[in-house]
């Protein structure tokens, strides 16, 4: 079995490694190829593009129309990927917010219906217990919804902070 795996591994690694010939064609042009295409046919080494790019293969210094390239692909990702990462923490920030609006809506829509409850009491021992109650209702009401807006507002912060961050990598 380790005889085969072996095996496997170098017959992949030849095949996985394509030689480039380079010819002239008898009418002058070049070609390039995966096999030779003649006995002068000569194999050539082909690197990643790297460096500066320019108008027509010109020099970059005297190329007035010259683009200069991102120095390594590693720059380019890690660009990519903050980017990447700021939309999601727009996105995020942009939810919470939402959230917290709607949480607000509803604070005030149930503190609405007991005030509503509230102005239904009469003016008596019983009506003046029941006010109370619902006083102290709306006083857990609020409390509950204050801690989860605190709690949303908080992980807006945490996330400009971290967007804040990523805006002075740039």
């Amino acid at each position: 079995m380790r005889r085969f795996v072996f095996i496997s591994f170098l017959v992949f690694a030849q095949t996985s490694h394509a030689d480039v010939y380079r010819c002239t064609m008898p009418n002058g042009t070049t070609a390039f190829s995966d096999a030779p295409c003649s006995a002068t046919a000569k194999p050539i080494v082909v690197k990643p593009a790297a460096g500066v790019a320019t108008a027509h293969g010109a020099d970059a210094s005297t190329s007035e129309n010259s683009v200069v390239a991102p120095s390594t692909s590693e720059g380019i990702v890690a660009k990519a990927s903050r980017a990447g990462r700021r939309s999601g923490i727009q996105n995020e920030i942009d939810f919470k917010t939402r959230h917290i609006e709607s949480l607000r809506r509803e604070l005030n829509d149930e503190l609405d219906a007991l005030r509503a409850k509230k102005a239904m009491a009469n003016n008596n021992l019983a009506g003046a217990t029941w006010e109370q109650s619902i006083s102290e209702e709306m006083n857990a009401v609020v409390s509950r919804y204050d801690a989860r807006i605190r709690s949303l507002e908080a992980e807006v912060s945490r996330l400009q902070l971290e967007l804040d961050r990523i805006d002075r990598a740039d």
